[in-house]
């Protein structure tokens, strides 16, 4: 007989429901516990979409052992003749898959019975993944995607709210009102469509955050938070600026002149001069559960002063440790944070790399967007401007990472006065007639919603979106981050495509031997880092991010939303992509011209494998194989 299974599955909702409903936020949106039932169904379809997804597309499962009894009814033979049931399932190009109804588990004898979370789900699917699990492993894996499913549970049903008070207050189609009357449309958008990674199962999880934690400081829930604006020796401090002679310390008084005040003044009833301290914000979290318990010995050392400090009010973006903090002014430099948690499955740290490099490498950009007029017109990125980490004597790099900071631009600084940046995760969140915000821009901008509208607009988006990002990766070995958290679309005051914004330069990969050629140089803090000898390595970055969780996840709700056959958005994909190989095709080495285009447009597609990662307890990417989705279309071109 099959071994008894039990996750504590029903105590974990009861515990996660009593925890949020006595939440000020839902108490104010009047949420009641059938919302939360309600959105658990919805939650739980889209948790389990997501796991079967990574597990197919990875290998780890064969979607091949399935057999269709109808067109989206699917069932998986298990061992000792048991079975999964799966309603609603529907598999797309990319090795993508959707889940639009529930999973049953049929045991050998008895009635089928409802999965009913995420852990229980991958408990019966173990015995046939192509790889063993550690049983530590397994038991983190299974936690994580539990907490994710029961907050996303928590962030669809403040979502229903919240798109109800939006219609409310502005009308059906409410975007076009929002950004002409918001002091703040970039960031209210931001928290509103907050979604998670579209390819990573554990795509809300917060493992470490009490339920009360996580609607108080997580975007989605409408946040805001008090970040304690800390003080660090400046013997302990490095300071790392873009060279464009702005002083660090004068540029946050300008910039945080209020909090800059209490900070001081702060400082001196402790009897400690300002001069030789540097601000520095840390997240409430970071400062409640970390600092005092692993930064006691540079606290009491007063390297570190934490202890009557002023707070400096933010909210967090879709990023939740990126925060915009209120000081007054329209367009407030964003701060980015370090959370010692692991958020999704990476813990969220800001390294001395990063706060080195985010200046240089956003010098760099800058410098080539200057002498690129035709790349600049359509693309342009968020600087970020300084970065600070603790640096002292004995303390590594790997802790070194906990006490840090870095700045970069608003992004309604880096665009011009009467454009909006609409962050592009937001067009995949739904509003309260269920369809997609892109419907509502979609409409903004040409007056139509219908198919045909919708085809023409991707067609031109992504024929403008690739000019600048291919351009940048062919003639500089430039693979941007540009996913849907960290990209941007800038529209006009018609909702117009005016260029794409992109933001963090932690994680970018650029090829040495490509930029060196066109004059440039960078320096590195790691030498193994940023620039890359390794060709393959740049372009799956590049391809990851743009082609896949960027485009190719746009031509996929396209095809799901206005219920398109034949896949006309990869076609349209397949064809902007050649125009921008065309259009660089003069401009790139030939051999390397030939290598990209044929990677792309025919070849097997690399897809990150983020399961596989957290078996292994690698946080380098692991990166595998799947069907080019372009390949059928790009022969006829």
């Amino acid at each position: 007989m099959p071994t008894p299974f039990s996750d504590h599955w029903p105590q974990q909702c009861q515990h996660t429901w009593q925890q949020a409903l006595a939440t000020p936020a839902f108490q104010a949106a009047s949420i009641r516990l059938p919302d939360l039932e309600a959105a658990l169904v919805q939650a739980r379809r889209r948790s389990f979409g997501r796991l079967l997804q990574a597990l197919w597309r990875e290998q780890l499962l064969d979607s091949r052992a399935l057999t269709w009894q109808t067109q989206t009814q699917a069932c998986l033979a298990l061992p000792q003749q048991a079975a999964l049931y799966f309603d609603g399932l529907s598999a797309a190009p990319m090795a993508a898959w959707t889940l639009n109804g529930d999973v049953h588990w049929q045991p050998p004898h008895g009635a089928a019975q409802t999965v009913a979370s995420p852990a229980a789900l991958l408990h019966h699917l173990q015995a046939l993944l192509s790889t063993a699990i550690h049983p530590q492993q397994y038991q983190r894996l299974a936690a994580e995607l539990n907490n994710s499913c029961l907050n996303d549970a928590l962030c669809l049903a403040y979502h229903h709210h919240w798109n109800a008070q939006l219609a409310a207050d502005n009308g059906t189609h409410w975007l076009p009102a929002l950004c002409r009357n918001h002091p703040q449309p970039t960031l209210l958008l931001e928290q509103w469509g907050t979604l998670g990674h579209p390819w990573h199962p554990n795509y809300k999880t917060r493992l470490g955050m009490a339920v009360a934690e996580v609607i108080a400081w997580a975007p989605e829930f409408n946040a805001q938070i008090d970040v304690v604006l800390a003080a660090v020796r400046r013997d302990c401090m490095a300071v790392h600026s873009m060279p464009d002679g702005a002083d660090f310390g004068h540029w946050f008084a300008t910039h945080f002149a209020d909090a800059y005040d209490q900070w001081c003044a702060a400082l001196a009833r402790q009897r400690l001069q300002p001069q030789y301290y540097w601000p520095l914000p840390v997240h409430p979290w970071q400062a409640q559960h970390h600092l005092p318990q692993h930064w006691a010995p540079a606290i009491q050392a007063q390297q570190l002063l934490l202890a009557d400090m002023p707070r400096l009010a933010a909210k967090p973006t879709m990023s939740f440790r990126t925060v915009v903090p209120h000081t007054g002014q329209p367009q407030p430099p964003m701060c980015k944070l370090p959370v010692s948690l692991r958020l999704t499955s990476v813990e969220r740290t800001v390294s001395p790399r990063s706060a080195t490099m985010g200046p240089r490498v956003s010098a760099l950009l800058q410098a080539i967007l200057a002498q690129e007029p035709g790349i600049a017109a359509v693309l342009a990125i968020i600087p970020e401007r300084h970065g600070l980490h603790f640096q002292a004597a004995g303390v590594s790099e790997d802790d070194a990472r906990h006490v840090a900071v870095l700045y970069r631009d608003h992004p309604a600084a880096c665009i011009a006065p009467n454009h909006t940046a609409l962050p592009l995760g937001a067009l995949f969140a739904t509003d309260f007639n269920g369809a997609p915000l892109w419907a509502q821009w979609l409409h903004w901008g040409s007056g139509r919603q219908d198919a045909a509208a919708a085809l023409a607009w991707f067609a031109h988006y992504a024929r403008q979106t690739l000019h600048g990002l291919l351009g940048m990766y062919l003639r500089y070995g430039i693979a941007f981050e540009a996913h849907q958290q960290n990209s941007f679309v800038v529209v006009d005051a018609q909702g117009q495509l005016q260029q794409l914004l992109l933001r963090d330069f932690g994680d970018i990969r650029i090829h040495r031997t490509t930029l060196q050629a066109q004059g440039h140089t960078l320096a590195l803090h790691d030498p193994h880092k940023t620039l890359f000898d390794n060709a393959e390595f740049v372009r799956e970055k590049f391809m990851h991010n743009v082609l896949m969780c960027h485009l190719g996840e746009m031509a996929l709700l396209l095809e799901r939303h206005w219920q398109l056959p034949e896949q006309p958005g990869w076609r349209l994909l397949a064809e902007a992509l050649q125009h921008a190989f065309a259009d660089w095709q003069p401009h790139t080495n030939p051999a390397r011209w030939q290598a990209e285009h044929h990677a792309m447009l025919h070849a097997p597609w690399p897809a990150k494998a983020f399961v596989r990662m957290r078996i292994d307890n690698n946080s380098e990417d692991i990166v595998g194989t799947l069907p080019n989705p372009l390949a059928p279309f790009s022969g006829s071109l």
